[in-house]
């Protein structure tokens, strides 16, 4: 089997102050001879609630070793100040971050994290495959 570590999103708690630092990913990947599961919401959840740039932050986890990617679009609570995994559809800012990942390192699994709407879901799942 191939295994893998995802990387998390960030809230304001010492638990994920380091589940969700690169270099602790890195390490867990490398290390242990793993793969590496991108969340693209996660990694805009942990950029916007640690404030650091979203490129420079993914840009920093393993990409190389990536073999699956979850797509869906996140969400900030503006009267509380942070972002959550919304698991909201993905929109074209987020196909466009999935196509740029496709197209620079081995993923070889999409996985979209929408289940709001089983149609919109699967009339997205067959646009998507064309």
């Amino acid at each position: 089997i191939s295994l893998g570590v995802e990387n998390n999103n960030y809230f304001p708690s010492l638990a994920y102050d380091t589940i969700t630092d690169s270099d602790f990913i890195r390490e867990a990947v490398y290390s242990n001879d793993l793969y590496f599961l991108f969340d693209i919401a996660h990694a805009k959840v942990t950029a916007y609630n640690r404030k650091i740039n979203y490129y420079e932050y993914r840009d920093s986890l393993p990409l190389d070793k990536m073999i699956q990617v979850h797509v869906c679009k996140h969400g900030i609570d503006e009267s509380k100040g942070f972002a959550f995994d919304a698991h909201d559809f993905p929109d074209e800012e987020v196909i466009q971050e999935l196509e740029y990942l496709k197209a620079n390192y081995p993923v070889k699994y999409v996985t979209i994290e929408y289940y709001k709407d089983a149609a919109k879901l699967v009339k997205f799942l067959e646009e998507y495959r064309k």
